[in-house]
């Protein structure tokens, strides 16, 4: 398959990482999200009941 631009997918003006530190700099990582809600993986509506939401 032949490219039509000179961005690629993996581009770093495609990183939603980024993108989003720019626009809420306080947004929480992936790491951040875990520790602060201690989610385990259960489905949200268990995390809802263990949690009192």
């Amino acid at each position: 398959m032949e490219s039509t631009g000179t961005r690629t997918f993996f581009d770093k003006s495609h990183d939603d990482t980024l993108f989003k530190s720019k626009i809420q700099p306080n947004t929480l990582n992936w790491e951040q999200f875990l520790q602060s809600t201690q989610w385990k993986g259960e489905s949200f509506d268990e995390f809802k009941e263990k949690n009192n939401y």
